[in-house]
């Protein structure tokens, strides 16, 4: 029932590693960290354009922002073998 985001600081597509790797070893650094929100629901805003380009289900859309994402709890079902 909860959403989670991640947000990482701005920086170059070669620090992305380093940033992963520090934060699944619990490896704080004051400025290049990843931040995380949950909440059952999320908007996005994007400040500098009218419009951002989001992922859904392999279909890359243009969407206008600000983006409103919610948790339906129980939407799906999960199947799991027994016992």
């Amino acid at each position: 029932g909860r959403l989670y985001a991640y947000f990482a600081p701005p920086l170059r597509t070669r620090d992305l590693p380093a940033l992963f790797a520090r934060s699944v070893l619990g490896i704080a650094h004051r400025q290049n960290t990843l931040r995380s929100v949950a909440s059952p629901e999320l908007w996005v805003d994007t400040p500098f354009s009218a419009t951002i380009n989001v992922a859904c289900d392999g279909e890359l859309l243009t969407l206008a922002s600000p983006l409103h994402y919610r948790s339906w709890p129980d939407a799906l079902t999960v199947f799991t073998p027994a016992g």
